[in-house]
């Protein structure tokens, strides 16, 4: 090669290597915590995942396993491979393995998913279509994370979903169309958040059965059953100071709130066990209309009296709690149709004397409580 004077020609020999890493792959134990040994359950130990859920495969020595859970797991994120190895998985627990994101397309492959458990895990929101792909599922637990919001369309795409665990998060409100996908859902837990107001209309789109809001911020409430096919409605430990009870509901905790006064619809009530425990109320007078009420805790309101009425409709009452309500007489006649009363707690009134023939019609009665008050004579 002729080169010219003064110019040096320098060879670079460029090598490029090119690295491959391998997915690490994690091997299912077919043990269950009870230590059964089962083909279709696969418990997947020591998984890690740090915002890469591509490196990471699964594999089974059985083909087709449907119940996943972890142990001593530590994900940021969920691996998509999982469905995409175990296309038949109808079963997932999730929970306590640091989840804190849920990236789009994640359950793209999760066709047969039943059951999705990311119970106990750090996820702050919600985002929209988060949960496309799993078309079948029916039980969704999101509860004991940090959610603080959760859009509007974050559960489309799961209509047959049936049970929906939201409750112990951070929520403060919830965009009034949030469930609007979901007409099969009959079971949603909100309790344990930090919900100040909702939508009139939040609840309209399902047939729900039991709608837990215990220990929130709800100062008003629009209880509406759109399908009259509530069940179970639990208001326990807000700040309620009004409330109209809802026709269809058996079981009802309105406890622990600030309530003064209590609507009762003109329809027949279907109410069978009512709980205003601990509220402000001083006069109850139009809960005599509830005759179906079956168990009925009044106690620590400071009613005074009760008018001899109250009770009048109640002939299938069997436990009644009057504790601590003031009550300074109990007045002959006032327990006239409870014939199927059981359990009765007068205690901890100022009751200074107590005539036992007030409990006449009550024959069925097993169980007195009367202690805490200033009893001269009975």
């Amino acid at each position: 090669m002729l080169v010219s004077p003064g110019v040096f020609v320098i060879f670079v020999a460029i090598i490029t290597s090119r690295c491959v890493t391998e997915a690490l792959i994690y091997q299912c134990d077919h043990y269950t915590t009870s230590g059964d040994y089962n083909l279709r359950h696969c418990t997947l130990h020591g998984v890690t995942v740090v915002h890469d859920a591509e490196d990471v495969d699964f594999s089974s020595e059985y083909p087709r396993p449907y119940w996943f859970e972890f142990q001593q797991a530590s994900m940021d994120e969920i691996p998509r491979a999982l469905f995409t190895t175990f296309p038949e998985m109808q079963t997932i627990d999730f929970r306590n393995t640091g989840i804190e994101n849920i990236n789009k397309f994640t359950f793209e492959k999760a066709k047969q998913l039943r059951h999705l458990v990311l119970h106990s895990n750090k996820l702050t929101v919600l985002n929209n279509f988060i949960f496309k792909g799993c078309d079948l599922l029916e039980w969704l637990d999101l509860s004991h994370n940090r959610l603080q919001e959760v859009k509007d369309k974050s559960f489309h795409d799961i209509p047959l979903l049936t049970q929906l665990n939201l409750n112990h998060n951070q929520l403060v409100t919830l965009p009034e169309d949030v469930f609007g996908e979901l007409p099969n859902l009959s079971v949603l837990t909100l309790n344990d958040n930090l919900l100040t107001t909702l939508g009139e209309g939040i609840f309209g789109y399902s047939r729900l059965v039991s709608l837990n809001l215990n220990n929130n911020r709800l100062r008003t409430i629009h209880l509406e059953d759109v399908h009259q096919s509530w069940q179970k409605l639990y208001l326990r430990g807000n700040f309620l100071t009004s409330v109209m009870l809802p026709t269809a509901p058996v079981d009802i905790d309105l406890s622990h709130n600030n309530l003064t006064t209590i609507g009762i619809p003109y329809e027949q009530t279907a109410v069978e066990s009512l709980d205003l425990s601990h509220n402000l109320f001083t006069n109850v007078s139009n809960i005599s209309s509830l005759s179906n009420v079956r168990k009925l805790d009044l106690s620590f309101n400071a009613l005074h009296s009760l008018p001899l009425t109250t009770f009048l409709k109640m002939n299938q009452l069997g436990q009644l709690n009057l504790e601590a309500t003031n009550l300074t007489t109990l007045e002959h006649g006032i327990f006239s149709q409870q014939h199927n009363l059981t359990w009765l707690d007068v205690s901890f009134n100022r009751l200074q004397k107590l005539d036992l023939t007030v409990l006449t019609a009550a024959e069925r009665l097993e169980h007195l409580h009367i202690d805490g008050n200033n009893l001269s004579s009975i």
